[in-house]
């Protein structure tokens, strides 16, 4: 059994690298938040994390992947039993064993289903839609990756390359992953998020691989990649779980790279990719703090925004090799940043994961969020797009669903700091901006969105976009 005690020892003894920030980014509150017990909290072996809205109220949980146990909803309400079920798959990365086990896409198939008695039957349609090819499947993430608004599939694989399916909008997708400089096939994918690194709104692509060489894949002009991890970020670690977001509310996303500590210790890891205007963006190594969790048997992760105060929260799940609970932490810095909160809907009022969220700021710039219908190796993130705003406020927002639809909205600066939900254009409402709308520094309205109206930014470190 893990012994809390003897990892906050063991926590103290290992040095961080001096090239860290010498302030840590996490506290652990595990005992406040979700103590360890026989019910809310079980010392078992976990797998995976999803957040979503289990029970309908409009507040998000936590679904805790059981390995050979129990799985879990955690809500954050201490009066209520936590134990319940949960499912949610679209997109499977079968492992295959030679000619057997291809990745599948499951579909509803109305003709065999009756939803008035309880009755929804799937079909697999991947041999049709071009996806069900053979390999170690691992990491998947879905969103608009090399089209606009249509959601693509990228998936980091085992024993064999990388797949990146372009959605072709007629139910067919094409692997692109050779063309786009992202096949990486002699490494062995695992934890995997979708986030644009550098502000220029093209979806980039960071993924872990299995003691091998993390990547941060940057999209150019031309729809491929090229890899700016440096030594530190791309040092090799047993890696499961990677998360990108924005600990702190800085305007900067974070990389949170979640390892098993299977052969030895395997501290997790914390970089900040920082936007720089005409070059790469910059990367640093954080001090984790107390989410270093050396001795940690690490399966999954994710963030969300538990206690409704803006700054997200991380919660790691335990297990496969060891029993270990949950363990929850708070960020430390950053709590005087402004921040932001969208949740966009689909036409049926279902979380709209696949769409694309970008938010114009007064003075920063556009920051843009996938609601990734993926999230990764075990792990689906929440369908929030958070964004942290430093000192700066939000002009506009516009969402791009999967269908196509896209929707920008002025926004009032008495709604920074707050959850805005985006619902879905209705036939003939409004869905464009007026003329003079203000769509902040660098932007302004063309043809009823914010456009650049100026020499942007650097790509690769030579190729100026202009418009």
């Amino acid at each position: 059994m893990w012994i809390a005690g003897v990892l906050l020892l063991l926590v103290t003894h290992w040095h961080a690298s001096e090239s860290q920030d010498s302030q840590p980014m996490f506290q652990v509150i595990t005992q406040t938040m979700l103590p360890p017990d026989s019910m809310h909290n079980p010392t078992q072996l976990n797998y995976g994390m999803a957040v979503t809205d289990v029970d309908g109220d409009g507040d998000l949980e936590v679904v805790v992947a059981g390995y050979n146990g129990p799985n879990l909803v955690l809500k954050y309400d201490h009066a209520q039993s936590k134990l319940g079920t949960g499912r949610y798959a679209v997109y499977v990365a079968n492992y295959a064993q030679g000619r057997v086990g291809p990745h599948a896409l499951l579909e509803m198939d109305e003709a065999a289903s009756d939803v008035s008695r309880g009755v929804i039957a799937l079909s697999d349609v991947a041999a049709a839609a071009g996806v069900n090819k053979l390999t170690g499947g691992r990491g998947v993430v879905v969103g608009p990756i090399l089209n606009q608004a249509r959601s693509d599939v990228f998936c980091d694989n085992e024993n064999g390359p990388n797949f990146l399916f372009k959605n072709n909008g007629d139910g067919t997708f094409v692997d692109m992953a050779g063309q786009a400089g992202v096949q990486d096939q002699f490494q062995h994918g695992r934890g995997v998020a979708l986030a644009d690194f550098n502000g220029d709104g093209k979806t980039d692509i960071v993924y872990g691989n299995w003691n091998g060489p993390h990547r941060l894949f940057l999209q150019t002009s031309d729809s491929k990649f090229h890899n700016i991890a440096d030594s530190q970020f791309a040092a090799p670690s047993p890696i499961r779980t990677v998360i990108a977001a924005d600990l702190d509310n800085d305007k900067e996303l974070e990389v949170f790279f979640n390892n098993i500590a299977y052969r030895g210790n395997a501290p997790n890891r914390l970089f900040r990719v920082s936007r720089k205007s005409n070059a790469d963006p910059s990367i640093q190594e954080l001090n984790v703090g107390d989410a270093a969790e050396p001795q940690g048997r690490g399966t999954g992760g994710t963030v969300t925004d538990l206690d409704g105060d803006g700054q997200l929260d991380l919660l790691l799940a335990h297990g496969e090799s060891a029993q270990q609970p949950i363990s929850v932490f708070k960020v430390t810095q950053g709590s005087s940043n402004n921040w932001l909160r969208v949740v966009p809907r689909t036409q049926f009022g279902a979380f709209a994961r696949g769409a694309k969220v970008t938010a114009f700021t007064n003075q920063s710039g556009a920051l843009t969020r996938i609601i990734d219908g993926g999230s990764g190796y075990l792990c689906e993130m929440e369908p929030v797009a958070h964004f942290g705003l430093g000192t700066d406020v939000v002009k506009v927002l516009e969402v791009s669903w999967p269908d196509g639809t896209t929707m920008s909205r002025a926004l009032e600066s008495g709604k920074m700091n707050s959850v805005v939900e985006i619902t879905y254009p209705k036939e003939g409402e409004a869905a464009v901006l007026a003329g003079d709308t203000q769509c902040g520094d660098g932007f302004t309205v063309r043809n009823g969105h914010c456009e650049v109206c100026r020499d942007a930014f650097t790509t690769g470190g030579s190729e100026v976009i202009t418009v």
